[in-house]
Order: structure tokens, then C-alpha cells, then sequence
């Protein structure tokens, strides 16, 4: 997220490398921080630099943060950061004060969790933003990392976004060439109440936000040319005293819970078996990774609200009748919310097409009625 400073002075400075465990006085300029787990650094009050090794051994996998990109606070809508900024730094924990709006933000890392705090005054709106390394055009491909048209190399850090407490569900592909505002009803609003960031490597995370008043709910996803924000909290709610974020490196499988009074797909039972032959020969894959990955990008990336009663309600329930998950239970609510009524021409009931049309929207003035939606819904109950 590209946002104006509010002091654009240039100051000198010296990079410090802190060891945890030890108190380093005031200062000013680059800062580092680390614990095996999280490899962190910054300038100017914000963090530039974030590193994620899952083992806590040390091993750091490349910068989660874009080139241009950043990990901070946004106060009243505007990113706060300052050259003169001030950090100190007490064993595994980083106070940063100086920061136009703040009265500190300070950063402690405690074995596999990071969490970020900022402190303010009165009521704020508070949001929090990370900018993911990420390429908007051309079609990536992540058994490899590589993107295609253009063609570069680029190690995007997590390819799965998903949320166990509503069933929602995005991969990283469907965020390409999307760069733009968001629109109403648009994939990339979420609103949810936590999310998991599944990493391409081993590297992944879960993230929650809080304030003064309750839960700093992810809010959106904002792809660019060349980063995609992950943007916590709201630029219109008014918030009071702190708002805290917290990422959490955790393991890399998805979770879903079964319903154990239904059939399970093969691919949940599937033995272990390498796939060859892909588009990069020398690659292989696990078949049941691959084939639950295509089971979660065909069936989650729209998540519940998609569901808004019509035809693609009954693929919803089909795909989900297996689990006991949040996602299970909107979709059975869309199909008690779809309408059944006169098709228009005096025969009752017709089950309607899609939400509030009686017919596909689109052509225009053509009858795009479908004869078979009875039998649809039907098929959606059972």
C-alpha cells in the first residue's frame, strides 16, 4: 500500500544488528531484530524487512515484504513514519516511539509468535498493513515460484488465504491482474475473523488483529502491480487507545473437519503417490496435495457469500456435504433463502435461476429461464 510519509527528511544512519537478550539505548535510523524464528528490520518507524523460519533454527526464507512495501500501522488513514523516529530495543522486544499520532509501537517476538502493538490516544481509526512480495500481471506458477509474462522469478510467500471460522477461501492466482479498487461484492473484501496464510514453502502463518474494543478484523485483500496488501482493521470505524497484531507461524495443512456420516473423496484418502509430467518435468508432486489443492481452489474461492440461492448453490452443497465447517452451513442456508414462486408466465413453483432473477441475467431480451432448476434444488436438499 502506497501511502504519503508524513516527514520526508533524510537523515544518515547506521544499521545495528541486536542480539536478544541484550538492552540497547535509543537511537535512531535501521533496526534489526531476530530469534530464530523471525528475522525482522526496518527504517523510519516501520518494518521492511520480515523473515520466517517455521524450525526456529535460523534458516530464513526470503523477505515477505515487497521492495516497496511495508509492514506498519495506518493512523487516520495515513501511514505513520518518521526518520527521527526512536527504537530501543530489551531482549526479544522492540519500542519505537517518535511516531507521529503513536505514543509507542513496539514489536516482541516470543518463539514462534510476532506481535505488533501501537499505542495512541483517544479515538482513532487504526488499520494494519503488510505488503506481500507479489507480481499482478501475468500467471504464476507455484510449484516453482516462477511467473510467466512476464517471466521472473519471484518467491510469493504464501499461495493459500483461508479462514476456519467461516469457511472462506482464496489462492494467490486469483488475485492476478486484478490490480484496482475493490468493488462491492468484490472476492478480494473479506471481513473475516482471522486468517491463515498458507506458504508456498514451510513457512505458514496465522494471523489475528485486536483493539481497544474488540477484534481488528482482516478486512481486504489489495493486489498491486508489484504487491498484495493484507490489510487488517477499518478506515471508517473509530477505535480507542491500542490495536495490537499478531502472526503466528503454524502448520502448513489446511484445516477442515469432517462429517463422519458421509463418503469421503478419494483425494482425503488418497495414498501417497508422486505425479510426473507436469509443465516442469523435473518437478513432481504429491497426488493427494495436488488434488486436494484443486479441490480447494474449485470449490472455497468464492467462499459463502457466493452462495446467494440458484443453480451454483446445488455445486456448493455437493462439494460440501462432507465437511462440518461453517462453509457447509451457508450453503444450506442459501438453499432455505432460495426463492420459489411464479416463473412469470403463471406456473408455480419455479425454483428461481440465480438469487432474485427468475432467468440467467444475461442475454437481455432473451428467456434465459432454466427448466431444470426444480430438479437443482432437489438435488441441492439431498
Amino acid at each position: 500500500m502506497k501511502r504519503v510519509s508524513m516527514n520526508r527528511l533524510a537523515v544518515a544512519s547506521v544499521m545495528l544488528t541486536l542480539a536478544l537478550g541484550s538492552s540497547v539505548p535509543a537511537a535512531t535510523g535501521p533496526f534489526s531484530l531476530d530469534n530464530g524464528y523471525f528475522s525482522l528490520s526496518g527504517d523510519n518507524g516501520m518494518v521492511t524487512s520480515l523473515r520466517l523460519d517455521a524450525t526456529g533454527a535460523g534458516s530464513y526464507g526470503a523477505n515477505t515484504i515487497a521492495a516497496s512495501g511495508h509492514l506498519a500501522f495506518v493512523l487516520n488513514g495515513t501511514l505513520m513514519t518518521d526518520p527521527s523516529a526512536d527504537w530501543t530495543v530489551n531482549g526479544s522486544s522492540i519500542s519505537i516511539s517518535g511516531l507521529p499520532g503513536f505514543t509507542t509501537v513496539s514489536i516482541t517476538l516470543a518463539g514462534a509468535q510476532m506481535t505488533a502493538q501501537a499505542q495512541f490516544g483517544g479515538f482513532r481509526t487504526i488499520q494494519h498493513e503488510w505488503d506481500l512480495v507479489y507480481v499482478d500481471d501475468g500467471f504464476y506458477q507455484r510449484t516453482t515460484g516462477s511467473n510467466y509474462n512476464p517471466n521472473v522469478a519471484i518467491d510469493m510467500p504464501f499461495v493459500d488465504f483461508y479462514s476456519t471460522a467461516n469457511g472462506s477461501f482464496r489462492a494467490v492466482e486469483m488475485f492476478k491482474r486484478t490490480a484496482g479498487p475493490a468493488e462491492a461484492g468484490d472476492p478480494r473484501e473479506t471481513g473475516w475473523p482471522g486468517l491463515h496464510c498458507r506458504g508456498r514453502g514451510a513457512n505458514s502463518v496465522a494471523v489475528s488483529g485486536s483493539h481497544g474494543g474488540g477484534a481488528l478484523v482482516f478486512a481486504q485483500f489489495e493486489p498491486q502491480e508489484n504487491e498484495l496488501t493484507l490489510m487488517h482493521g477499518s478506515a471508517s470505524a473509530n477505535y480507542l487507545g491500542n490495536a495490537t497484531l499478531t502472526i503466528v507461524l503454524e502448520p502448513k495443512d489446511f484445516s477442515v473437519t469432517l462429517d463422519g456420516n458421509r463418503p469421503l473423496p478419494e483425494f482425503y484418502v488418497l495414498p501417497a503417490k508422486t505425479i510426473n509430467g507436469l509443465s516442469d518435468p523435473s518437478v513432481g508432486r504429491d497426488a493427494s496435495e495436488l488434488l486436494s489443492q484443486f479441490y480447494h481452489h474449485m470449490t472455497y474461492w468464492w467462499g459463502p457469500q457466493g452462495h446467494s440461492g440458484g443453480i451454483w448453490t446445488d455445486w456448493g452443497a455437493v462439494a460440501g456435504i462432507f465437511q462440518d465447517t461453517p462453509f457447509r452451513e451457508s450453503v444450506a442456508t442459501a438453499i432455505f433463502d432460495w426463492i420459489v414462486a411464479d416463473d412469470g408466465y403463471g406456473n408455480v413453483p419455479y425454483a428461481y435461476t440465480w438469487g432474485t432473477e427468475i432467468g440467467w441475467p444475461f442475454p437481455e431480451g432473451r428467456d434465459t429461464r432454466h427448466f431444470n432448476t426444480n430438479a437443482i434444488l432437489l438435488d441441492a436438499l439431498w
